[in-house]
């Protein structure tokens, strides 16, 4: 009922397809925790301290963070995303599946039912309302907890052994209590119970002050695992809404807390390297209150159902100075965007829409959409118009797009606010950063081709090529060829680079650029990139679910002609064009034996700092590079590096030792 994207041909999702050339294959990591570095995983069995907070609780996981709102959650496992799920509730959902905090599988994945993410609260205060005149809560206050979920979306289905779980716990009158300070030790299965129908339930240790306590998990409730498909067909829905009462006298303490967790399973394989991310639960919409009953699935609040898209016609982001050749004909005349009454009254709803240079000294766009009554269950499309970007910047610019509802009362502000950032930077790009799955063709010597339309005559100076990391496989035998076509039906070659590699950058940078070489490449209107490949091997590259541009993707295999691509969605690849591109993204910048540099902060304010074992034994040149290929800043040996007065955005460090050893990192100007 939400946002329709059309549904996918289930053969999508099929682990091998091995009746076909093309095939998508799940991820084994997830690329966009990874790029927010590495993080020390949690360990469970630590001790914990917990915070508190007072009902209502809700969550509806529209954050810009990816981890769960550490206001609210004790753990960092939930994926908060807006591109796994299948017309979410409200845009934001937390996922669930069997890759831990690190963007990692976990590391006891295995082919039978294993643990894999929690989602746990902080407390819950459920022996007070809390507020000005704080009032006992007990079960005659009719508590309820209520949330929506759906298997699989666009991932892996759970499979029926797997499942998603709902644990309670709270501190029990009989519990032993242990002085802070004395040492004790504990594994995941002390104190653990035998459910005779799924699995273990859990205790775990909390700091309480000068105490340690134990709480015992309850399960609560839990659905079997099943496809998408097999999901609607059962409820009718897309999302399924649950209620729970909370009706045990034992919940009503200070320390009350609820957790889910998942049960997955990996597939098993002969090859490789393909094992991959499985077993999606999506989560959306928590909320706790006190004075509720069994029939209350409204809500006093009215959200946006989806987040803003590219505005842009054809593409996500474009060069600047191609963008600025025909602004009109790029733009999009208006934007729709869904919000839902999710009360039981009708409410009055004003609207307002923002774009903001923020790259440069342009002027903000501000479009008042007046106030519209909405009925209740009623989804309306807020559809501002939208007028051509303006900006003072020469080969880059970055807008970011606001809209905004307002009415009042309303329990829940976080859905009322929708933010989308346009970029023109010096690429072209049909997908939205984030892959789904991995795209290949199991045939050897076939051929892949993207269509492009460059919006004028420029030096196409680079490809970027989103290879998806795999287990154990880094791709060190799958060479292929780049190739760049005027036409591929006859096929007319402009450029061919052999003897590539596919390389994954566990950076910000998750593209890795292939640098064109040694001659200038001039481009103007339809042209093809892609590549030719010498082995049956699956190149895995990235291929976003949520942008279909199946119209643009060709393959060929020897003996056939070019066939359109069977799969809806964009496989990440992207030309670059314009000035000059040095050294910091080309396919030769290999490192010869790993990174050695580490660079923090990252994001950073005002400067960064170069960490490496080498500093005081090898000298090194560093080099800052924006953007656009604009060196702003070169030194020798320099451990920290002053930009304080550089714009807020995306900046390359390219470090090169005196052995040769060269490498490069991303790094991120945040706003003060």
């Amino acid at each position: 009922m939400r946002k329709v994207f059309g549904l996918l041909a289930l053969l999508i999702f099929a682990s091998v397809f091995v009746y076909a050339q093309e095939e998508l294959r799940y991820l084994s990591c997830n690329p966009a925790l990874k790029k927010l570095g590495s993080v020390e995983k949690s360990d469970r069995s630590e001790l914990v301290h917990v915070p508190f907070v007072y009902l209502p609780f809700i969550d509806d996981f529209t954050s810009e963070e990816m981890f769960p709102d550490q206001n609210l959650w004790c753990d960092r496992d939930a994926f908060i995303n807006n591109t796994g799920a299948k017309n979410p509730f409200s845009f934001g959902v937390a996922t669930l599946d069997a890759i831990d905090e690190t963007g990692n599988l976990h590391s006891n994945a295995s082919t039978a039912p294993f643990i894999a993410d929690y989602l746990t609260s902080v407390y819950a205060r459920l022996d007070s309302t809390g507020g000005g005149t704080p009032q006992a809560l007990s079960p005659a206050d009719s508590v309820y907890f209520s949330f929506y979920y759906q298997p699989q979306g666009y991932g892996n289905p759970p499979e029926a052994g797997d499942s998603l779980v709902l644990e309670f716990t709270c501190q029990d009158p009989d519990t032993t209590f242990i002085a802070a300070n004395t040492t004790y030790y504990i594994s995941d299965s002390t104190y653990s119970e035998i459910d005779s129908t799924y699995h273990y339930v859990y205790d775990s240790i909390v700091v309480l002050a000068d105490t340690i306590v134990f709480e015992h998990w309850r399960r609560i409730w839990s659905s079997i695992g099943m496809s998408y498909q097999e999901f609607v067909a059962a409820n009718g829905v897309d999302f399924k809404y649950v209620m729970v009462p909370i009706s045990d006298a034992a919940y009503f303490r200070k320390h009350f807390r609820f957790r889910f967790c998942n049960y997955a399973s990996i597939a098993p394989s002969t090859h490789n390297g393909w094992a991959s991310n499985v077993d999606q639960w999506h989560i959306d919409y928590i909320y706790l209150d006190f004075a509720r009953n069994s029939n209350d699935i409204r809500q006093e609040d009215v959200f946006f159902v989806e987040a803003p898209r590219s505005l842009l016609n054809f593409y996500s982001s474009m060069p600047w100075t191609h963008y600025k050749v025909s602004p009109a004909a790029e733009t999009v005349s208006s934007l729709s965007l869904p919000y839902f009454n999710n009360s039981d009254i009708t409410k009055n709803v004003k609207r307002e829409f923002y774009i903001e240079d923020i790259s440069g000294n342009g002027p903000t766009y501000t479009y008042a959409g007046g106030n519209l009554n909405i009925n209740t269950e009623e989804q309306i499309t807020f559809s501002p118009p939208v007028t051509p970007f303006s900006s003072n910047g020469q080969d880059s610019a970055l807008f970011s797009v606001k809209a905004v509802i307002n009415t009042s009362p309303d329990i829940n502000r976080n859905n009322d606010t929708a933010w989308y950032f346009q970029r023109f930077y010096n690429f072209y790009a049909y997908d939205d950063d984030s892959p789904e799955v991995g795209y290949g063709i199991y045939t050897q010597n076939a051929k892949f081709a993207c269509e492009y339309n460059s919006r004028k005559i420029d030096t196409l100076r680079a490809i970027d090529i989103y290879f998806n990391q795999t287990l154990n496989y880094t791709g060190a035998q799958m060479y292929f060829k780049l190739m760049v076509w005027s036409s591929i039906d006859p096929e007319v070659v402009l450029y061919e680079h052999s003897g590539l590699r596919p390389i994954y950058d566990d950076s910000l940078n998750q593209f890795y650029r292939y640098r064109i070489e040694d001659e200038v490449l001039l481009i103007g209107g339809k042209f093809f990139i892609g590549w030719y490949q010498y082995n049956a091997d699956f190149l895995n590259v990235g291929f976003d679910l949520n942008t279909n541009n199946q119209t643009k993707n060709f393959y060929r295999i020897p003996g056939g002609n070019w066939t359109n691509s069977m799969y809806q969605g964009s496989v990440m690849i992207r030309p670059v064009f314009g000035k000059y591109i040095p050294w910091q993204a080309g396919a030769e910048d290999i490192p010869l034996a790993g990174n050695r540099v580490r660079i923090a902060p990252n994001p950073f304010n005002d400067r960064i700092t170069i960490f490496s074992d080498l500093q005081n034994s090898m000298e090194y040149s560093v080099s800052v590079i924006d953007l656009s290929g604009r060196v702003i800043y070169q030194g020798e040996n320099n451990r920290t590096v002053d930009l304080s007065g550089v714009d807020q955005g995306i900046y390359f460090v390219r470090i090169i030792f005196s052995d040769g050893h060269a490498e490069s990192h991303k790094v991120v100007k945040s706003a003060r």
